[in-house]
């Protein structure tokens, strides 16, 4: 819970600052905020409490980036799944991590049969970047790999795991 915490300080604190810099265009993390705060609204009108896991279109965008963040601070897991992959793995990831609401930043949806926030498209809102109270075994992503069987296999990554990583990399939730 304390990284997600330090994650939005941070993002307030350095909102006049360039955040990314995708195909040739700087977003300062006052974009970065906005996006994500659009998203956290789209999510709590378009998906449900008990809704755990949640679709992520993996684009290169400050979209993606943004909701990424905004599930986090939702007490969400993100499954990301390329739009370059087939259809049917898709689906296939889809099915197995029980996801109903898919977030997609695309010109043109991916996967239209489901629950789809287009996230290019949400009005603005204001920011809100406190997080939502969830436990540390939560989870906070979840990566499919194709591995020896050539099918998806998820393997999930927890609040606690994402910790760990970061204090690894000197970027901890106690900082």
């Amino acid at each position: 819970m304390q990284l997600f915490e330090n994650l939005a300080h941070s993002i307030a604190r350095h909102s006049h600052r360039n955040c990314f810099f995708i195909h040739g265009i700087f977003y300062t993390y006052a974009e970065f905020s906005s996006s994500i705060a659009r998203i956290r609204k789209a999510l709590q009108i378009n998906s449900f409490d008990t809704e755990k896991n949640i679709g992520l279109i993996a684009n290169d965008d400050l979209e993606t980036y943004a909701a990424i963040i905004a599930l986090w601070l939702e007490g969400k897991a993100y499954v990301p799944m390329s739009p370059e992959t087939p259809i049917d793995r898709n689906r296939s990831i889809i099915n197995q991590a029980e996801i109903k609401t898919i977030i997609d930043s695309s010109e043109q949806i991916l996967l239209p049969e489901f629950n789809t926030i287009e996230s290019k498209k949400l009005e603005a809102t204001p920011i809100n970047l406190f997080p939502n109270e969830v436990a540390d075994d939560e989870l906070v992503y979840i990566l499919f790999t194709s591995g020896t069987t050539g099918q998806p296999k998820g393997v999930p990554i927890t609040i606690e795991n994402l910790t760990g990583f970061g204090s690894v990399l000197g970027y901890g939730g106690q900082h």
